[in-house]
C-alpha cells in the first residue's frame, strides 16, 4: 500500500510538472502585441456583412481587414489567384468565410489574437482549418475592505466554473491571465460577502468586500458536527493556530502548550520519543489513565500522521461538552481535524526544518576532579591523592561525566505536500520524513516515516465522499534512557560517579573502566550509555471512508467506516559489558487491528427566523483484535552479533504470548436549539456497551451519560444592543456526567502456572488474581458556569470559566490476605472512593493592531485547580509511586482522603542537630552534626508509620501561557512565554549526590563536601560527614524544593520574501529557537521533567531525568 501511495504522490507531481513546462512552451510560443486584448474575439464569434462575388484570395482577406480588425499574414507564394471565392451569407461569421476559403484553395488558418496566420493546407486534412487562438489578458487589481478601505491580503480570486485562480498578497493585489472577456470573477475571503465580476474589456479591477458578520463567526467543531462559537453552550476551547506559522512544531504538545486554558502539560523528559503529560481540569482516577481521549476526524483513537496534517483542533472540557462520548470522555477530549483539498488549483507546499539541540551538562554546584581529590582526602584523613595529582586534576579537569555521555542534538523534518481541485474531486497528498538524534549519546529516533491521500468526490450535489488512507513508520533507537539501570537514568549515574575516575583503562584496546574506586557502585556511565542497544518500532496502515448525503433540506446522513493495523516490536540487547555474568537479549512483538462503523443523522432547521433547531442521531460500534509474542534468551554465546536475531543460540529460552478481543456499541440523541440566538439549551444522552468474558456482568455492561447545557446571549437583547459596548455577552451554565473505562478483563480470574513435581514435573495452574464480576465503570460529573464577553468590535474578547468535578467509584486495588489462596500481596480492582477537581480558567485574545502593514495579536491563558481525594471506602489510605528504585527506604507518596494526588509522604526536616542538643540527639542514636527530624508523637523513635507527614504537593498552583505575533509588511516575530508555579518536586538527585548511601560511598556536591557542620562551623545546613551514623532519611522536606518556573517556550523570526523576488510562489524563511530561557529556583537540571512519566498518584520524582534541550531551527517553507 505505502508503494501505491508512493507512485500516486510522484505521478501527480510528474503530472503538474509536464503540465507546467507545456504551458511555458506553448504560451512563449505564441505572439504577443500590444494591443487591447480585452476587445478580440475568436474568428468564430465575430460577424461579417460582406458579398463577394468572384474575387481572388488577396482581394478576399482584403475585404475581412477592412471590416474586422483582424490582419492576415502569408506567403505570396503559397496563394493560387487563380482561385475566385463566391460568398454571400447572412449572419456570417469570419469563420464562415475562412472555411469556404479552406474548401476552395485548400488553405488553413491559425488565429493568434488579431492576427491570423495562412498556410497550405496538408493533403488530406479536413479537420482543424481554422485554429483560433486568443491569447489571455493579464488582469490586474486591488481587493479592499469596505471598513477601512485597508488592502485585504488572502483573498481567494477564481475564474467562475474553473479551478483557475490566484490569491491576493499581503496589500490586496492581484494579477491574474484571462482569457475569455465574458469570465466572471469571484472574489472570496472567510468573514466577508463574495463578490462576481464580469471581466468585460476591464483591464484593472479593483474589489471593494464587505465584511460578513454571521460568517465572521468562527465556526468550532463539538464532536458529531459542529457549531459557530457564537452559538457554544459547553466550555471549548479552540487552539489559536494564528501563532502557529511557520513554528516547528513536532507534536501535540508543541500545538497545545501554553496555548490552551484549562490544560496543564508538562514533559517528562528529554529524551527522544519520550511523551507528553497532558491533563484536562486535573487528573481523576488513582489506577486509570488520566490522559484525553483523542477524536481525529470523528473517529475515536483515530491518527492523525503527520502534525503538519493538523487543520484545527478543539478541547472540550467540561461535561455536556465531552458527554457524547460517554465512557471514555472523564478526561476530557481533544478533536483533530486534518487537512483536505484547498480551495482554487493545485497547490504544492514544501516545508523543511533542521534545528541543533543543546542541554547545559554542567549539574549545579558538582565538584571537579580536583576539588573531590581534595574532598576524598579530608574524608578518609588521608592522603589518597597526592598534592601533584590534585594540581594535574585542576588543570585537565579529570572526567565530567554528564558532558561525557552528552552530544548536540539533530532534529530534521521534511514535509511535501499537493492539493488540486478538479471537476466534481479533489485529492490531498502529503508525505513527511523526520530523523532526531537525542543529546543523549548513542540515543537516536531513526525516522519517522509517513504517508497520505485524501480524495473527495461530489457525484451530486446532495452526496459527498471522501477516502482517507495512511500509513507511518517509526523507529527509535536506545530511546527511554531512565529504564537502562535500576538506580535511575545514566544522567543520574553519571553525577555520581568520581570524576577522578576515568573513562578508559585502555581506550585503544577498547577496554573501559570497570569501578569507581570511592563513589558510585553502579556501572560507568559511558559504557551504560554507549553499549546499550535496544530499539523499537512501530508501523501502522490507517483508512477511512466517509459518505455525507443530504436525504432532504436540512436532513443529513453521514456515515463514516474505520479500519487499521498497528504493529510494532521491541527489542533489548545487554553485552557482556553491561551484563558480564549474564548477557541476554529480549524481543516482543504486537498486533492489533482495529475497525468502527459511525452512523450519524443530522436535522438542521430553522422556523419563522427566530426557532433554530439541531437534532443529531449517532449509532457507532467498533471492535479490535490483537495479538503478542515475546521471546528472551539469557546466558548469549555470540556477545558480538546483533542479539535480538539469534535468541535461539541462547542457553537458557523463556517465551510467551497473548491474545485480546473486544467490542464496543454506542447510541447518542443530542439536541441544539436556540431562540433568536439569545436563549441556548443543548441536551444529550449516550449510552455505551462493551464486552464482557461472561454473562455475569450483563447489569453492568451498559451505562447512561446524560448531559444538559443552557446559556443566555445577553448582547442580543434589544436593551444590550442599544448600549454598543458589547459585540457578545454569555452567561453559560452545564451540567453532565461521564466515565472512565475499567478494563475488559478486569470482571474475571486470572490464572498463575504452576510446576508440580513428584517424579515428574507437571504443569498446573493455580488462582492468581481475583474476579470482580460487579466492576464498572468510574462515573465523573462535573458543574460549570461560564462567561464569554467581547468588546472593541471583536478586537478584545475573554471567556471565563469555573467547574466542579466529582469522580466516584474509581477503580482501586483492594490488598488480600494470603489466606484467602491467591498468594502473597494479591489484590484485584473494584470501585471505591471520590476525587474532587475544583478550579478557575480565563483565556484573553486582544487584536492590538491589524492595518495593511501591522498585525499584532495578543493571547492570555491562566488556569489554577484543586485536587482532592474525598473517599477511599474500606481500603483507606495506601504508599504508592515506589521508593526510588532502593534510593529512598520507604515508598514516597500517600494517597489519603483529604489529600490531593501527587501527596509526597516523608519526614519533616528540622535542621542540624547542635552540639547544645547531644543529649536529646542521643535520644535517637543521633550525634551533634547529623540530621534532624520532627518525632511527630514524641516516641523517641523516628519511623514513617507514626512520624511521617505530607512533605509536598507535585500539582502546580496555576498555570498559564501568553502568546504574541507581532507582523510588519513581511517579517514576522511571534513569542511563546509559559509558566508553572506553585508546584513541587522531589529531588532525588541532589539528595543522592550530597549523601553517603547504599548507592555511592561519597559526596559528589560542592557545599556538603566543603561547608559541612563541624564544632567550628555550627552553622551549616549539611551534616559531618565524619559521621558514622548513616541515617539521611531522603525523603524528608530537606530534599522537596518548589519547582515553580517560567520558560521561554518559543521565539520565531520569519521573513516572507516577496514574490517579485524570485517568482516562485510563497517563499519564507524562519529561524526559531525552543526552550532557550529557564527561570527557577530549582536546583536540578530542570523543574519540568519527572521520571513518574503520566502517573498522577506519584509524580515531580527527579531521578537525573534528561532536562528539556534548547533547540534552534532554521526553516523555509514553499508554496506555489
Amino acid at each position: 500500500m505505502k508503494n501505491n501511495l508512493l507512485n500516486l504522490f510522484v505521478m501527480t507531481l510528474k503530472a503538474s510538472l509536464n503540465g507546467f513546462v507545456l504551458m511555458t512552451i506553448f504560451f512563449s510560443a505564441i505572439h504577443a502585441e500590444e494591443i487591447n486584448a480585452q476587445k478580440i474575439k475568436s474568428v468564430q464569434n465575430v460577424l461579417l456583412n460582406v458579398k463577394l462575388d468572384n474575387a481572388n484570395l488577396s482581394e478576399t482577406f482584403q475585404a475581412i481587414e477592412q471590416n474586422t480588425y483582424f490582419k492576415f499574414a502569408y506567403d505570396k507564394d503559397d496563394l493560387n489567384e487563380n482561385v475566385r471565392i463566391n460568398f454571400n451569407k447572412k449572419d456570417a461569421t469570419v469563420e464562415d468565410l475562412l472555411m469556404e476559403v479552406s474548401r476552395t484553395a485548400n488553405l488553413k488558418f491559425k488565429q493568434v489574437n488579431d492576427l491570423i496566420n495562412v498556410n497550405v493546407r496538408d493533403y488530406g486534412q479536413n479537420n482543424d482549418v481554422v485554429d483560433a487562438t486568443i491569447q489571455r489578458v493579464n488582469i490586474t487589481g486591488r481587493v479592499t475592505s469596505d471598513e477601512d478601505n485597508e488592502g485585504l491580503p488572502g483573498v481567494t480570486v477564481l475564474i467562475k466554473g474553473t479551478t483557475q485562480g490566484t490569491v491576493t498578497d499581503v496589500d490586496g493585489n492581484f494579477r491574474l491571465n484571462v482569457q475569455d472577456e465574458n469570465a466572471v470573477l469571484v472574489f472570496s475571503s472567510m468573514g466577508f460577502i463574495s463578490e462576481e465580476v464580469i471581466v468585460g474589456n476591464q483591464a484593472v479591477i479593483n474589489v471593494v468586500l464587505t465584511p460578513d458578520l454571521s460568517a465572521l463567526e468562527e465556526v468550532v467543531v463539538i464532536g458529531y458536527g459542529s457549531v459557530k462559537k457564537s452559538d457554544l453552550t459547553g466550555a471549548v476551547s479552540s487552539v489559536p493556530t494564528q501563532f502557529l506559522k511557520n513554528q516547528p512544531i513536532r507534536s501535540i504538545t508543541d500545538l497545545l502548550v501554553g496555548r490552551v486554558s484549562g490544560v496543564t502539560l508538562s514533559r517528562s523528559s528529554g529524551d527522544v520519543g519520550s511523551p507528553s503529560k497532558i491533563r484536562i481540569r486535573g487528573a481523576n482516577s488513582i489506577s486509570g489513565d488520566n490522559s484525553p481521549l483523542m477524536v481525529v476526524d470523528g473517529v475515536i483513537g483515530g491518527t492523525y500522521g503527520s502534525i503538519h496534517d493538523i487543520e484545527s483542533m478543539e478541547v472540550l472540557k467540561d461535561a455536556s461538552a465531552t458527554a457524547i462520548y460517554g465512557e471514555r470522555a472523564s478526561n476530557g477530549v481533544i478533536l483533530i481535524t486534518t487537512k483536505k483539498a484547498s480551495e482554487g488549483g493545485p497547490k504544492l507546499r514544501l516545508l523543511l526544518n533542521t534545528g541543533l539541540s543543546y542541554r547545559d551538562a554542567e549539574y549545579p554546584d558538582l565538584m571537579n576532579a580536583g576539588e573531590y581529590a581534595g574532598f576524598i582526602n579530608d574524608f578518609y584523613q588521608t592522603d589518597i591523592f597526592s598534592s601533584q595529582q590534585i594540581e594535574e586534576f585542576n588543570q585537565n579537569g579529570g572526567t565530567n561525566w554528564p558532558s561525557a555521555i552528552s552530544q548536540t542534538g539533530l532534529k530534521t523534518d521534511y514535509n511535501l505536500s499537493y492539493s488540486d481541485n478538479y471537476d466534481k474531486a479533489s485529492i490531498y497528498l502529503s508525505g513527511r520524513y523526520a530523523y532526531e538524534r537525542g543529546n543523549m549519546l548513542n540515543s537516536t529516533r531513526g525516522g519517522d516515516y509517513y504517508l497520505r491521500s485524501n480524495i473527495g468526490l461530489e457525484p451530486s450535489e446532495r452526496l459527498k465522499i471522501n477516502l482517507d488512507i495512511r500509513a507511518q513508520k517509526t523507529k527509535t533507537q536506545n530511546g527511554g534512557l531512565s529504564t537502562r539501570t535500576a538506580k535511575g537514568d545514566p544522567l543520574m549515574q553519571a553525577i555520581l560517579w568520581s570524576p577522578t575516575e576515568p573513562i578508559w583503562l585502555d581506550e585503544e584496546a577498547g577496554i573501559y573502566n570497570l569501578s569507581d574506586h570511592y563513589g558510585a557502585l553502579s556501572l560507568n556511565p559511558y559504557m551504560n550509555t554507549y553499549e546499550q542497544n535496544k530499539f523499537s518500532t512501530s508501523s501502522g496502515l490507517y483508512a477511512t471512508l466517509n459518505a455525507k448525503y443530504e436525504i432532504a433540506d436540512g436532513l443529513t446522513y453521514d456515515v463514516t467506516g474505520y479500519t487499521s493495523r498497528r504493529s510494532s516490536q521491541i527489542g533489548n540487547y545487554q553485552n557482556i559489558w553491561l551484563e558480564p555474568n549474564d548477557p541476554y537479549a529480549d524481543r516482543s512483538s504486537s498486533d492489533i487491528f482495529n475497525w468502527r462503523l459511525i452512523n450519524n443523522i443530522t436535522y438542521n432547521k430553522t422556523f419563522n427566523d427566530a426557532h433554530n433547531l439541531i437534532l443529531t442521531g449517532v449509532f457507532e460500534t467498533e471492535g479490535a483484535e490483537s495479538w503478542s509474542m515475546d521471546a528472551r534468551g539469557r546466558k548469549m554465546p555470540l556477545p558480538d552479533l546483533s542479539q535480538y536475531y539469534v535468541i535461539g543460540l541462547s542457553n537458557e529460552q523463556s517465551a510467551s504470548s497473548g491474545y485480546g478481543e473486544s467490542s464496543r456499541v454506542g447510541y447518542l440523541a443530542r439536541g441544539n436549539y436556540n431562540y433568536k440566538s439569545r436563549y441556548y439549551f443543548t441536551g444529550s444522552y449516550r449510552i455505551d456497551g462493551k464486552s464482557g468474558p461472561n454473562d455475569r456482568i450483563k447489569d453492568n455492561k451498559f451505562g447512561g451519560f446524560p448531559s444538559m447545557a443552557a446559556s443566555w446571549r445577553i448582547s442580543e437583547e434589544p436593551f444590550m444592543q442599544q448600549s454598543g459596548v458589547f459585540d457578545n455577552l454569555k452567561l453559560r451554565s452545564s451540567w453532565g456526567m461521564t466515565g472512565n473505562p475499567s478494563g475488559f478483563y478486569a470482571t474475571v480470574m486470572k490464572s498463575n502456572d504452576y510446576d508440580y513435581g513428584i517424579g515428574a514435573n507437571l504443569l498446573g495452574y493455580v488462582p492468581g488474581v481475583p474476579a470482580n464480576p460487579n466492576i464498572r465503570w468510574e462515573e465523573t460529573t462535573q458543574l460549570n458556569f461560564g462567561l464569554d464577553v467581547s468588546i472593541l468590535e471583536g478586537k478584545l474578547s475573554f471567556s471565563a470559566d469555573f467547574f466542579d468535578k466529582v469522580t466516584s467509584g474509581l477503580l482501586t486495588k483492594l490488598e488480600l490476605p494470603a489466606y484467602y489462596g491467591y498468594g502473597y500481596s494479591a489484590s484485584y480492582l473494584q470501585n471505591l472512593g471520590k476525587i474532587n477537581n475544583t478550579g478557575f480558567e480565563f483565556t484573553m485574545d486582544y487584536n492590538a493592531i491589524q492595518t495593511q502593514s501591522f498585525l499584532w495579536d495578543l493571547n492570555f491563558n491562566i488556569s489554577t485547580y484543586t485536587n482532592e481525594v474525598r473517599d477511599l471506602g474500606d481500603q483507606g489510605a495506601f504508599m504508592t509511586g515506589g521508593n526510588a528504585n532502593g534510593l529512598l527506604a520507604d515508598n514516597a507518596y500517600r494517597v489519603q482522603e483529604g489529600s490531593p494526588l501527587g501527596t509526597m509522604w516523608g519526614y519533616k526536616w528540622l535542621g542540624i542537630w547542635s552540639a547544645a542538643e547531644a543529649d536529646e540527639a542521643a535520644r535517637y542514636g543521633e550525634s551533634p552534626g547529623d540530621y534532624k527530624y520532627e518525632d511527630v508523637n514524641n516516641d523517641g523513635v523516628i519511623n514513617l508509620e507514626d512520624d511521617g507527614q505530607a512533605i509536598g504537593d507535585s500539582n502546580p498552583k496555576f498555570t498559564w501561557g501568553f502568546n504574541s505575533l507581532f507582523a510588519y509588511r513581511n517579517f514576522e516575530l511571534s513569542v511563546l512565554f509559559q509558566g508553572m508555579h506553585g508546584q513541587d518536586v522531589f529531588n532525588i538527585t541532589r539528595a543522592t549526590a550530597a549523601s553517603i548511601h547504599s548507592d555511592a560511598r561519597s559526596i559528589t556536591l560542592k557545599d556538603p563536601a566543603t561547608d559541612y557542620w563541624t564544632p567550628e562551623n555550627p552553622d551549616s545546613e549539611w551534616p559531618n560527614i565524619h559521621s558514622l551514623n548513616n541515617n539521611k532519611r531522603l525523603n524528608s522536606t530537606r530534599w522537596i524544593e518548589d519547582a515553580s518556573w517560567v520558560r521561554l517556550r518559543y521565539i520565531g523570526f520569519t521573513y516572507n520574501i516577496p514574490k517579485d523576488y524570485l517568482k516562485i510562489g510563497n517563499l519564507a524563511v524562519s529561524l526559531t529557537g525552543e526552550d532557550l530561557l529557564t527561570f527557577t529556583k530549582y536546583k536540578g537540571f530542570d523543574p519540568e521533567v519527572s521520571a513518574s512519566g503520566n502517573e498522577d498518584t506519584w509524580g515531580g520524582l527527579d531521578m537525573g531525568t534528561q532536562p528539556i534541550p534548547s533547540t534552534v531551527t532554521l526553516g523555509v517553507s514553499l508554496e506555489f
